[in-house]
């Protein structure tokens, strides 16, 4: 997980490098590629001004926030301290999370698998059901397709429905 967590910091400062030296000037050149387009870098700015730290720490749960979350921060010249630490909270939240989820996982494996085992029965007798019930919905999606209203139907019979 050490390997991971320096892996975590080492990328998004890069990025804030590139935005800090670059700024402007690389995001209307190249911003696309970090999916920021430059029309949109104002708000961005903006944004970051207001919610800067919570968006450090969130970036990197949400991909496209996450490739573009160290440029940003560089070019709306946010302090590298406060990148460097709601950064840390977030990698650290994310190698966590994925570090433990797996391993714990793997060690209620059996509760895990025992829970959706125990409705099985149940499942199996829904899917068993289940043609029965569609037959409506497939008659009617036919007829509809070949250009009938399958409310007409009653009218062509002699019998039509009050409604």
């Amino acid at each position: 997980m050490a390997i991971a967590l320096a892996a975590a910091f080492t990328g998004d400062n890069v990025g804030y490098v590139i935005g800090q030296i670059g700024g402007r000037a690389f995001v209307h050149q190249r911003g696309r590629s970090v999916l920021l387009p430059p029309e949109s870098l104002h708000s961005a700015e903006a944004f970051f001004a207001r919610h800067g730290g919570k968006v450090v720490s969130v970036a990197r749960f949400i991909e496209e926030l996450h490739q573009a979350n160290g440029v940003i921060a560089g070019t709306a010249c946010m302090p590298w301290c406060h990148f460097l630490a709601f950064y840390a909270l977030g990698a650290a939240l994310w190698v966590g999370l994925w570090g433990s989820l797996p391993y714990q996982a793997c060690i209620h494996i059996t509760p895990i698998y025992d829970h959706p085992a125990r409705y099985q029965p149940h499942a199996l007798l829904a899917l068993a059901f289940w043609p029965w019930r569609s037959q409506p919905a497939i008659y009617c999606a036919a007829t509809t397709r070949a250009g009938r209203d399958p409310r007409d139907a009653g009218r062509r019979t002699g019998h039509v429905s009050q409604g």
